[in-house]
């Protein structure tokens, strides 16, 4: 005897859909329909408004089509820009083709445009981040920093109140949060690099690249309790700055100036 295959739609009209008791008992939340403020903690949404090239709040925020991440519109233009010219170079100094593809590939660019600044690729967003986060997209350097890069230490930026004249920079305070093996050099070179990209002109062909950009431009000062400033070598930790100048619990307090020219 033949038997008869039971269509596909007698099938699916056959089973039926089993809530959850999460599902089952969860109740929508109710709008704000009036004023009610909801305080949110900074560092909470800190991974989602970080620029993942300069590692500073988002600015004039653009994103690319071939990874959708959210970037500032000038430090991405430059990145773009950089990262062709260096593969570009790479190409035509090797004979592995492999580099042609390269400017196609968001990631890449974004890696090569970290190389100008190996300072901070460790001062990412904290390790508790949210599901939705990690599944925006792959952010491999945050992480793996994290995991050889030790403790983290907090700091503030100031510009140096005898060296620099008032109101030379737009911004008189920078918090910045990285690894404490991070060096006093590493924070020259990021410093130094957002003070380029705040300064530059509105992006466009002729606009001059970041490559000149250096630790050299920039020296480190830290005062103690009101005492004279001192100079800090370009070599030294973060971890030996705060356990040999610092000493308290508190975000480390640095001041900087540029660098002197050596005649």
């Amino acid at each position: 005897p033949t038997t008869m295959a039971t269509p596909a739609n007698a099938q699916s009209a056959s089973k039926t859909w089993e809530l959850s008791l999460y599902e089952l008992h969860r109740t929508p939340q109710e709008a704000i329909m009036d004023s009610t403020e909801i305080a949110v903690s900074p560092r909470s949404l800190h991974s989602e408004l970080m620029c993942p090239i300069c590692l500073d709040m988002l600015k004039n925020t653009m994103t690319t089509k071939e990874c959708l991440h959210r970037f500032c519109s000038d430090c991405i233009v430059t990145a773009l820009r950089s990262g062709a010219q260096r593969v570009r170079k790479l190409h035509q100094e090797s004979d592995n083709t492999t580099f042609s593809g390269g400017e196609d590939n968001c990631d890449s660019r974004s890696h090569l445009s970290n190389a100008s600044a190996p300072s901070h690729p460790e001062a990412g967003p904290s390790r508790k981040r949210s599901r939705a986060s990690d599944d925006s997209g792959p952010e491999p350097d945050p992480e793996t920093s994290h995991d050889g890069g030790g403790s983290e230490i907090e700091l503030v930026f100031r510009p140096h109140p005898v060296l620099v004249e008032k109101g030379e920079y737009s911004q008189t305070s920078r918090y910045v949060k990285t690894t404490a093996n991070a060096t006093v050099d590493h924070l020259s070179k990021y410093l130094a690099l957002r003070i380029a990209l705040e300064e530059a002109p509105a992006p466009g062909p002729e606009a001059p690249g970041l490559e000149d950009v250096s630790e050299k431009q920039y020296t480190i000062y830290i005062t103690t309790s009101g005492g004279p400033f001192t100079t800090l070598n370009g070599s030294l930790t973060l971890e030996l700055v705060n356990e040999k100048f610092w000493k308290v619990t508190k975000p480390l307090e640095l001041y900087y100036a540029p660098t002197k020219e050596q005649k």
